[in-house]
């Protein structure tokens, strides 16, 4: 129970703290109010008790004093509108103006913010958190039950049919040959197509020289030449010979528009991509072929169950895993989590970077927000109802407010006594 009231959690327990704090404020009062009565009758037949009745005096007056002045804070005192008095519902406007503007300035300042973002290291703690073997198991439970409610999810059949709809909708609509080209102008961006000329000279190059690249020509020419052979006898020797002749010529060529970045088949070949993109991006025959293409393919009832067989198979294939007590799905992910965290750990480069993306990132996010936030809290109090305003803070203040009545009582009685001292002194 003194647990409960030194840290009252529920609003009903900030109800009964604040209950008993006034109680024992206002019994205090009590208490040397009648203490002055008592050494007040008293006080000719006991001389002595004039310094309790001035005691019980100035600690009376003490503790009506600030019982006025923690009255005054939340409403008027015994219902009479005093000047001043319910000072917190009066300005709930400027209150609420200022507590938004003292909150954005002082604790959502950017310095501070980027201050404790920095002192608290994201990326060491992220790989501390991730390399935990709890987290790393909470991590793949939370995956396999989200795979798992995603599959439940799309076996419904309001669901297909919406995705399908969505889909085919999208694919219909979809221009094939445009996109075809936007794809390959990226991939061929900064002449990267020309490596892929590269691996083809080096993989024609390999080929020719094989034995049995050689052999395949000396066949083909040999056919060709078949009646001209057989006439002159020469059996294969002039296919050979042609075939040995073919390979090096071609195995020149490659070699020299290997070596030679400059050589007029690349630029060839680069004007004959260009021209492709350009085709697929702007000739309406090639527009036409495109969705000539992308119709017939969404036409075929095989390929629809082709790709609903996969799916099926992938599917089932799913559930069962993520069913199952050792499933590998949620193994994997476990495994990955934690050898993320080990080579982030390991990885104080890495951290480096993700602070400083973090802390790049916060700067502008906080100076964008903050004045909106301190604007929020304030339309947020002069939302409230000046009642709950009042009560939400005298249950939160209020039971330490209590505390300025007791100690009011006891500070007034005590300069009541030290009045009364000096006062004899005075006095002789």
């Amino acid at each position: 129970m003194k647990a409960m009231l030194t840290h009252p959690d529920s609003e009903s327990d900030k109800g009964e703290a604040l209950r008993r704090m006034k109680w024992l404020a206002t019994a205090l009062l009590v208490l040397v109010t009648l203490l002055f009565i008592a050494a007040r009758v008293l006080e000719r037949r006991y001389p002595g008790l004039a310094v309790v009745s001035a005691f019980g005096e100035a600690a009376m007056v003490g503790a009506l004093a600030d019982w006025f002045a923690v009255v005054a804070l939340f409403r008027h005192p015994m219902g009479i509108p005093i000047p001043h008095t319910a000072i917190i519902p009066k300005n709930k406007g400027r209150i609420a103006d200022n507590l938004g503007a003292f909150i954005a300035n002082n604790f959502l300042g950017t310095d501070t913010i980027v201050g404790r973002i920095r002192a608290f290291d994201p990326a060491a703690r992220l790989a501390q958190w991730l390399g935990r073997p709890d987290v790393a198991e909470m991590v793949g439970a939370y995956t396999a039950k989200g795979m798992a409610f995603w599959l439940d999810a799309v076996e419904d059949k309001r669901v297909q049919r919406f995705l399908h709809d969505a889909v085919v909708a999208q694919l219909a609509s979809l221009d094939l040959a445009r996109v075809s080209g936007e794809l390959l102008g990226f991939l061929t961006q900064d002449r990267r197509h020309q490596a892929i000329l590269d691996k083809g000279l080096r993989l024609l190059s390999t080929l020719v020289r094989r034995r049995a690249t050689r052999l395949t020509l000396s066949r083909l020419i040999e056919t060709d030449l078949n009646g001209v052979l057989k006439a002159l006898n020469y059996n294969n020797f002039i296919g050979n010979y042609a075939a040995r002749k073919v390979v090096v010529g071609i195995a020149r060529f490659l070699k020299e528009v290997a070596d030679n970045e400059q050589h007029p088949v690349r630029a060839r070949f680069d004007r004959m991509v260009e021209d492709y993109i350009d085709k697929l991006k702007e000739d309406p025959g090639f527009r036409v072929k495109g969705q000539q293409i992308r119709d017939d393919i969404l036409g075929r009832p095989e390929v629809a169950a082709y790709f609903g067989g996969l799916w099926m198979q992938l599917r089932n294939w799913l559930r069962n895993d993520l069913e199952s007590t050792d499933s590998r799905i949620k193994s994997h992910v476990t495994r990955a989590m934690l050898r993320l965290g080990e080579k982030l750990r390991a990885d104080p480069g890495m951290q480096s970077w993700i602070n400083e993306k973090i802390l790049a990132a916060v700067k502008p996010l906080v100076e964008q927000h903050r004045e909106k936030v301190g604007k929020f809290i304030a339309e947020q109090v002069r939302a409230w109802d000046e009642r709950h305003m009042v009560r939400q803070l005298e249950l939160n203040i209020g039971r330490d407010l209590q505390y300025i009545r007791i100690n009011g009582t006891l500070v007034g009685g005590l300069v009541g006594l030290l009045i009364f001292g000096c006062t004899q002194l005075i006095q002789g």
